[in-house]
This record gives C-alpha cells, sequence and structure tokens, in this order.
C-alpha cells in the first residue's frame, strides 16, 4: 500500500522502479518510452499494484503485470501494445509451422492475451523481431507447481 504525494517535474521512472522494488518485482521498461517527466502533481492512495498502473498511464504508458514483472509500455496512435521479451532463457522449444507462424512454450502468463506483442530472441533460430500473438494455450499441472503457456506468433 502506498500513500504518497509527488511534485510536478518528478521522474517517474524513479517512482516506478521504487514501487516495484518494494514488492519484490522486477520492472522492465519499454525503450520508446523517452519522456518520465510528471507535468503536473499527484498522489498516490492505493495499493502497489494499482499505484503502477496509474502511474504508468500519466506518461501515456500501460502497465502489465505478469509472473512478478512490471511490463511498462508506451501507448500509440492505433492502441494499446502489450510487450513482452522472450529469449533463450525463458523459452522452450521455439518451432517454425508451415503456415508462417512460430510457436514455443513459456512461463504461465496470465497477462498475455491474442492480439498482444511480443519480441521474440533465439539466436539458434537467427529470429530476433516483434511478433504479434495468434493463440494461446495455456496448461497447468494438478501434480506440481508447474504451469506453462504455448504461445503462437505470425511472422
Amino acid at each position: 500500500f502506498v500513500s504518497k504525494s509527488y511534485k510536478k517535474g518528478f521522474n517517474v521512472k524513479k517512482i516506478l522502479t521504487d514501487m516495484a522494488k518494494s514488492i519484490g518485482m522486477e520492472i522492465v521498461f519499454d525503450k520508446n518510452v523517452k519522456d518520465f517527466t510528471l507535468t503536473y502533481p499527484i498522489i498516490l492512495h492505493d495499493n502497489i499494484r494499482n499505484s503502477l498502473v496509474q502511474v504508468a498511464s500519466y506518461i501515456g504508458c500501460t502497465c502489465s503485470i505478469a509472473n512478478n514483472r512490471a511490463y511498462i509500455v508506451s501507448s500509440n496512435p492505433s492502441g494499446v501494445i502489450t510487450y513482452y521479451q522472450f529469449d533463450e532463457e525463458n523459452i522452450q522449444r521455439p518451432r517454425y509451422l508451415q503456415d508462417k507462424k512460430i510457436e514455443f512454450d513459456a512461463p504461465y502468463m496470465p497477462a498475455l492475451q491474442i492480439g498482444s506483442f511480443v519480441k521474440l530472441v533465439n539466436k539458434k533460430m537467427e529470429v530476433d523481431d516483434v511478433f504479434q500473438i495468434c493463440k494461446l494455450e495455456s496448461s497447468f499441472s494438478n501434480y506440481s507447481e508447474e504451469c506453462e503457456t504455448k504461445i503462437t506468433v505470425k511472422y
């Protein structure tokens, strides 16, 4: 829970980083977010997760929370882009499909939606690009805490 006020001109990146750290959450910033300066004073009086979303909106961004990470993503004129990066460390079995799609398994991410965008980096496949999600399948195990999401993207 946070209850604090900030003056005009304060650096929002610091506010977001401090809030995420206070609840042990990693924070990831979209490289397209350039201006983190508040143009007016704000007062926060809510739980940390709601406050992260609220503060991100003050700089024209969205905040998506998944797998103990807060993703701060810039909005664009055509709508909001949810952006997640997957690389060799957090994906399994990436494979090309015949219909110009790539499928891979990732940790369970309930915030992902069809239409969201993901960045896929895989040196073995020579892939380093942003793709739109066209299919999601989540699986849960009754015998362990492991959950995963099979993600299919168009290229």
